[in-house]
């Protein structure tokens, strides 16, 4: 199940993504943003939307009813320049190195 754009905490954030499945379940965003083709590039304020996310109770509930011990994964989908990379594939995503379960998944798009 993918959630899409869901709004909460009285419309305070909208979050691109939560997937939710029996094998992967991540809180989503995507990022357009060169910094993410670089082996450890990332943001710092990206990692702080999605970390801060991931401490809204209502988003918590969606994976789990242990909101005290439960930390959910993070995903940042970014457009790639590896034209292999067509179709979102949960095996390619790579962590982000310092962070606890914080990855970023490349996705190919066209360019004109």
């Amino acid at each position: 199940e993918i959630l899409y754009q869901k709004s909460v905490l009285y419309n305070n954030f909208i979050l691109d993504f939560i997937i939710k499945g029996s094998e992967y379940n991540y809180i989503a965003d995507t990022k357009y943003k060169e910094i993410y083709n670089n082996d450890n590039g990332y943001e710092k304020d990206d990692i702080k939307q999605l970390s801060g996310y991931g401490r809204v109770e209502s988003i918590v509930k969606e994976f789990t009813n242990d909101i005290e011990n439960y930390v959910p994964k993070c995903l940042i989908i970014y457009p790639s320049d590896d034209s292999n990379n067509k179709s979102i594939d949960f095996e390619k995503k790579e962590q982000i190195s310092g962070l606890v379960k914080f990855y970023k998944l490349g996705i190919y798009l066209p360019r004109l």
